[in-house]
């Protein structure tokens, strides 16, 4: 868990040393690794998939619990915010229906960004596999996942995060 910025910002630097940001940019993506973690449910999902619950469950700029439709929205941005969640440990409830078109983005396939094969939602669902999170229900609302290993959600971390995703992205191309 990243206890204060410092620790967050080491653990983004250990894992994205070709990203320059400034501390404003820096403090930008802690604020959201922050709301994450005062959240008690955070929805995931394609952005498609996602639209029209924008008032049952609120979003991220505003509070609630979508990330999605935000202006500044990078890759470290959900990787924060999805970060904060995880040491949380709170639930992750999923609402896209995952098959293989909503998990692969085949045209991407000889992009070479590996990670541009899959869709945010399937590094999120990596992520938290990952992190000690499995599936617990699934139903008309969702699938919902929960942390079953506190332990591998507390010792989360951008670098092995982002590690993880490349090799499934890899994997999915071999």
């Amino acid at each position: 868990m990243f206890n204060d910025f410092a620790a967050f910002y080491a653990s983004f630097q250990h894992a994205w040393p070709e990203k320059n940001v400034d501390h404003a940019q820096a403090n930008a993506y802690y604020g959201w690794y922050l709301n994450a973690r005062s959240q008690n449910k955070i929805v995931l999902g394609r952005e498609k998939d996602l639209q029209s619950l924008k008032d049952e469950y609120g979003l991220a700029e505003e509070g609630g619990r979508m990330l999605i439709g935000v202006k500044t929205w990078d890759i470290v941005v959900n990787d924060s915010w999805i970060l904060g969640g995880i040491h949380a440990q709170s639930p992750f409830l999923l609402k896209t229906v995952l098959t293989f078109d909503s998990v692969y983005n085949v045209e991407q396939k000889n992009n070479p960004d590996q990670t541009r094969v899959m869709y945010v939602t399937t590094r999120e669902i990596a992520g938290l596999n990952l992190f000690g999170y499995r599936k617990n229900t699934e139903n008309a609302d969702g699938q919902l996942f929960l942390c079953e290993d506190k332990n591998a959600a507390s010792d989360a971390n951008f670098q092995d995060y982002r590690m993880h995703t490349q090799a499934v992205a890899a994997a999915a191309l071999s």
